[in-house]
């Protein structure tokens, strides 16, 4: 709906070089265009943000800008167990009526389109990717889709 991929143009792989404070800008921008009114909650971030290197941590300066991240889960398996969620929500997402979750790409995505498809499986281990390739809207994706919480609700009816 509304990508906004940090990336060069015409140099993938290549970060925008903007601050915290400007990339916060950027978001809050987005967020009050795309969603007017409305909250817009937290989401995970990779855990490298949250580092604190003599004194600063890029979580903190993102928090002091408005926009707050949660620790996306790099825990053992969570890799290959991503990336297996990811798989399973794109076949997900082809059933009608679609009655689990599904991940939809929409055409709006151009960098997730040019980037996820093509990504290299790792050579010495076939359920990961090759973390050289350009994976960073696939690694949030994955972040995202491992942080995602079902809960089963159950409803008394009383008569």
């Amino acid at each position: 709906m509304a990508e906004w991929y940090g990336c060069k143009p015409g140099k993938p792989n290549v970060g925008l070089e903007m601050s915290a404070a400007e990339i916060a800008k950027g978001i809050k921008e987005r967020e009050a265009h795309f969603f007017p009114g409305r909250r817009v909650t937290s989401g995970p971030a990779d855990s490298s943000i949250f580092d604190v290197q003599d004194g600063h941590c890029i979580g903190d300066n993102f928090r002091t800008a408005g926009v707050v991240w949660e620790e996306a889960n790099k825990g053992p398996g969570s890799r290959k167990n991503g990336w297996a969620l990811m798989r399973e929500r794109f076949g997900k997402a082809k059933q009608h009526p679609m009655e689990e979750p599904g991940l939809l790409v929409f055409d709006t995505c151009r960098d997730f389109i040019r980037t996820v498809p093509m990504l290299p499986r790792d050579e010495t281990k076939p359920d990961d990717i090759d973390t050289k390739a350009e994976d960073h809207i696939a690694d949030e994706t994955r972040y995202r889709i491992l942080a995602i919480r079902h809960t089963a609700t159950t409803t008394t009816i009383h008569m």
